[in-house]
């Protein structure tokens, strides 16, 4: 009964830990083959002409003691007159610029803000797409990651030292802690009517460091080769953290970590333990409840 509480208690904790963490600098990255509107505005002047008899009114601004006064004139013309013009105009063309950028998806549109180093963009210009309903665009991105994590399974391998034989181990130690890397992945944007846009991550991985604490219990079966290992039924509660390199894949909202990394006792009991600076392989599994819409 306690070794099944132990494990359903390490679940629930990795359920929670090993959620999505918080995202930076998430783009999306936009290929060449996609048709991309390019609408940009601008200002024309043309000449126009007025036919005589047309009524021209000339207004003039004036300042006197920190006062604006404006001055109407009306004119009719007695002989037709040429004049210029200028008006803002919004031209619109279909462009293909591959980069990387951050989508905002208003309905069936989504709008493009492409990376600034991006020479072929004009920073004038709007750049969008639309999707039709019920259609899906997925694109690849990269991010920065950083988040809680728990490693509820850690493999042990066999250590031998003299005439001492230490078996290998999978410990379910209790452990929490830090993970932070760079996260490649496939992002899905769609559009269905009448429902708020929502987009959905298929399959990322995440590559990274990490460090964890963890508290380990020294006893006679885990100080065996020490000069002074622990005897009879002794057993001493010590502080630990381990840090090593993890790759962390999605699939949907299910999340599977491998992890390779060392144990660093602390104190000098700690010295005692039989896995103290040995390393480890490690796996841990969680369910993603965060949407990519709030990053």
């Amino acid at each position: 009964m306690k070794t099944f509480l132990l494990y359903f208690l390490l679940l629930i904790v990795n359920l929670n830990a090993n959620a999505q963490g918080e995202r930076f600098k998430h783009r999306v990255w936009i290929p060449k083959w996609l048709d991309v509107q390019e609408r940009l505005r601008v200002k024309e002047s043309k000449a126009i002409v007025l036919d005589s008899g047309t009524i021209v009114k000339n207004t003039q601004v004036y300042k006197l003691n920190g006062v604006d006064y404006e001055a109407i004139q009306t004119e009719t013309l007695k002989q037709p007159k040429s004049i210029n013009v200028e008006s803002i105009v919004t031209k619109l063309k279909t462009t293909h610029i591959a980069g990387w950028a951050n989508l905002t998806q208003k309905k069936d549109t989504i709008f493009i803000n492409y990376w600034l180093k991006n020479k072929n963009v004009n920073s004038d210009a709007d750049y969008f797409f639309t999707i039709k309903n019920r259609h899906y665009q997925p694109f690849a991105f990269k991010a920065a990651e950083i988040g809680a994590i728990t490693i509820p399974f850690r493999f042990r391998p066999k250590i031998s030292k003299g005439a001492i034989d230490v078996p290998n181990t999978v410990s379910t130690d209790l452990n929490v802690g830090l993970y932070g890397g760079y996260t490649l992945g496939r992002v899905i944007y769609r559009y269905r009517k009448n429902e708020d846009p929502d987009p959905k991550e298929q399959l990322n991985f995440t590559l990274g460091p990490f460090v964890t604490l963890s508290s380990v219990a020294l006893d006679k079966n885990n100080t065996m080769t020490s000069d002074e290992p622990i005897t009879g039924d002794s057993k001493f509660n010590v502080a630990a953290f381990s840090t090593g390199l993890g790759v962390i894949a999605a699939v949907n909202k299910v999340r599977f970590g491998v992890f390779y990394g060392l144990d660093f006792g602390i104190g000098n009991l700690a010295q005692k333990w039989d896995y103290n600076r040995r390393p480890w392989f490690g796996f841990g599994f969680g369910f993603n409840v965060i949407s990519l819409g709030k990053s």
